[in-house]
């Protein structure tokens, strides 16, 4: 998707674990964080109109409790969103259905961990 932002000329940062498993051209913002440690995410500003929630945690550290892990990264990813003043929270979930949207006032559409986030 950043190479798709990237040709319509959109301004695009991302947010990664490991910057070593990555290839962006330097027009890309590259934020080194984990959701899972909200402290991480501390340095990521509010220069964005909106963020786009694209990650799962299945697998990670071969621990079964990825369910746990997905609502907590997608929680600290919701709640920096707000505190950096990004108007628009776009939850894509594996689920195969329609994407659950955020639009900071109407909470209408999304799961309720990141609803109630803000």
């Amino acid at each position: 998707m950043v190479h798709e932002l990237r040709e319509l000329d959109q301004s695009v940062g991302c947010v990664v674990r490991d910057s070593s498993r990555i290839a962006f051209d330097s027009s890309v913002v590259v934020h080194r964080a984990d959701l899972l440690n909200p402290g991480s995410l501390e340095a990521i500003g509010g220069d964005y109109a909106a963020a786009l929630y694209l990650v799962h945690s299945m697998g990670r550290g071969g621990n079964a409790n990825y369910e746990e892990h997905d609502v907590a990264a997608a929680s600290n990813f919701a709640r920096i969103a707000v505190t950096a003043g990004i108007g628009r929270v776009t939850y894509l979930e594996d689920s195969g259905i329609s994407p659950a949207v955020l639009t900071l006032g109407d909470c209408g559409n999304v799961p309720s961990f990141i609803a109630h986030t803000g």
